[in-house]
């Protein structure tokens, strides 16, 4: 998203995000995705050209990732077989060899991200049956049930999946239950009742903390893992950034929009700063957050929101994120540009023909949006140190610090999924695992 001296919101989970929703200019906030912590590679690891482990035909065009295990890439499909209602198709891959090694499907049922988000940690799959409102729950390492629970007709929001926990909402028309339970027994881990009427809940997760909003009903609990409150608001709501904070925001019914009251808190509710002060972290999946943000002023701030340096901005540019002591950022639909963290002083520049075979970039390409942080996900990647960037037949390793390719890879493709030192492509109806040694 590239703007006209204007920054976009973005925070980290780009193609997983929830967006809670946009300010006139067209703004998104986002929580944090399937891509953050424990999958993500170590700083270097992409410093030098990866080799292809394995491929695979990819099962079903319409397969999406739902998270990986240490062992297996778990992936959904819509499925019409054996009813006329939408199934749903389960895949296990093996991470290490690329074989197949389960496959089910679920009749009238959905287990995709539209009734769950799969954190990192995730150790279960759920499908939901249309009909019976049953739970499956499913061993993703394998395809076995594990258990089978009543779905309550009440349960109102989506499902986070944190290791072997579910989180929901139960709404009722008086109040709003925000509750946690073992997936394997439904043993309760925590239940809270808000007393909040005729609302719908949304829930967030950072892997500490876990948090229940309304979105347009201006009310948020937050609570850690074990559901103790950290902080409770009934005037505003809040979500998390992908560092561990949060960020208000203010739903006007009778404007019916969002207003520009948004700071920014931690989990126990203690304000850190303004909106002014900091509009927004910027990723490249791979990692959890930048180190820094940049305001409506173009003002470059660091983490706790003091202003490093003024960015002389050019007329549209996005903020890729840093890179060591280096800030990268996308200008003018034509390059990579590096700045001294601390100082702001230009270190390195970088053309996008420069990623091109032969320098030539197709007039399909849309420089503006393609190469920026949250649309680039198919493009980007970082293990924080190293870029890469695929632009569809080459792909190429940049070190953010210096600017430096440091390799290049012929390679018809896009990105697909990050899994420690394996990046997952998919290209010519094929998933590719190239790994770093």
């Amino acid at each position: 998203m590239a703007l006209t001296k204007k920054v976009a919101i973005a925070a980290g989970t780009a193609g997983v995000v929830a967006v809670v929703g946009a300010t006139a200019a067209g703004l998104a906030f986002g929580g944090s995705g399937n891509d953050a912590k424990w999958p993500n590679p170590n700083p270097g690891t992409y410093a030098a050209e990866p080799t292809e482990a394995w491929s695979t035909p990819m099962p079903d065009p319409k397969a999406e990732v739902l998270f990986s295990t240490a062992s297996h890439l778990v992936l959904s499909a819509p499925s019409e077989e054996g009813t006329s209602v939408q199934a749903t198709k389960l895949l296990g891959i093996n991470i290490d060899t690329g074989k197949m090694d389960w496959e089910r499907t679920f009749a009238r049922s959905d287990c995709g991200k539209s009734i769950s988000r799969y954190e990192p940690s995730s150790a279960l799959v759920v499908c939901q049956d249309y009909a019976s409102n049953v739970l499956s729950v499913v061993d993703p390492s394998n395809g076995s049930n594990i258990a089978s629970h009543d779905f309550e007709s009440a349960l109102k929001s989506d499902l986070i999946v944190g290791g072997e926990t579910i989180y929901s909402c139960r709404v009722t028309d008086h109040a709003v239950t925000f509750q946690a339970g073992s997936g394997i027994s439904l043993d309760s881990k925590f239940s809270i009742e808000i007393p909040v009427s005729d609302s719908s809940c949304d829930l967030d997760y950072d892997g500490t903390h876990v948090a229940a909003y309304g979105g347009m009903d201006n009310w948020v609990t937050v609570a850690d893992l074990e559901g103790n409150i950290t902080f409770q608001s009934f005037s505003t709501s809040a979500q998390f950034l992908d560092d561990g904070t949060l960020m208000t925001f203010y739903y006007d019914k009778d404007e019916k929009e969002l207003t520009d009251e948004y700071t920014i808190i931690d989990a126990n509710g203690t304000h850190l700063r303004d909106r002014d002060e900091s509009i927004g972290k910027f990723t490249v999946l791979g990692r959890e957050h930048s180190k820094v943000s940049i305001d409506k002023e173009d003002n470059i701030r660091d983490s706790n929101g003091e202003i490093l340096w003024k960015y002389s901005s050019p007329e549209e540019y996005s903020l890729i994120g840093s890179f060591g002591e280096v800030v990268v950022m996308h200008e003018d639909e034509t390059r990579l540009r590096g700045y001294d963290l601390v100082t702001g002083t230009p270190k390195w520049a970088t053309s996008f023909t420069e990623f091109y075979p032969g320098g030539e970039i197709p007039e399909s390409v849309d420089l503006r949006d393609d190469f920026s942080a949250i649309p680039g996900r198919w493009r980007l990647r970082t293990d924080g140190d190293f870029l890469i960037i695929a632009t569809g037949t080459l792909l190429s390793g940049v070190d953010g610090r210096t600017g430096e390719i440091a390799w290049q890879k012929p390679f018809r493709g896009w990105f697909f999924q990050q899994h420690r030192d394996y990046v997952l492509m998919v290209g010519d109806n094929q998933i590719h695992a190239l790994q770093f040694n």
